[in-house]
């Protein structure tokens, strides 16, 4: 919902080379998350990848209600799912101290704990959010 985040992203985009010219193929959204995965599910949409990066605890004024991770991260994380084309793969972050993840909430889906296979050298020694991938049947 942050316009600087977007503004962030673009930058990014730009200097990994991913945006050239004044043109791109991705499209940056900014939307309250929950309703846009309601809209989504509404319309039929359905991604390859999708990568869910929320924050710990929200309470925008920009959205109905609050969002808590530890709270909210299992309709979430199966909204995400229910969203995924065959074969395709959800990629959290879960960036909520002491956060703990419950395979068994998602029964039928592989889920891995990735954070150290994805730990950058600049962030050896230091803890790291979990980081996991979902890839259902």
């Amino acid at each position: 919902m942050s316009n600087t985040y977007l503004d962030w992203a673009k930058t990014n985009f730009a200097l990994n080379g991913l945006v050239t010219g004044d043109t791109s193929p991705w499209r940056l959204i900014r939307a309250d998350a929950l309703r846009f995965l309601e809209d989504a599910a509404a319309a039929g949409l359905s991604w390859d990848l999708i990568i869910l990066d929320p924050p710990a605890f929200s309470n925008s004024k920009k959205m109905t209600g609050t969002l808590d991770l530890k709270r909210d991260h299992r309709p979430l994380v199966k909204s995400c799912l229910s969203l995924l084309n065959p074969g395709g793969q959800l990629l959290f972050s879960a960036n909520a101290r002491s956060f703990s993840l419950d395979p068994a909430d998602f029964p039928g889906t592989a889920v891995e704990d990735i954070r150290e296979r994805i730990r950058d050298e600049d962030f050896r020694g230091k803890r790291l959010p979990g980081v996991y991938r979902f890839t259902p049947p």
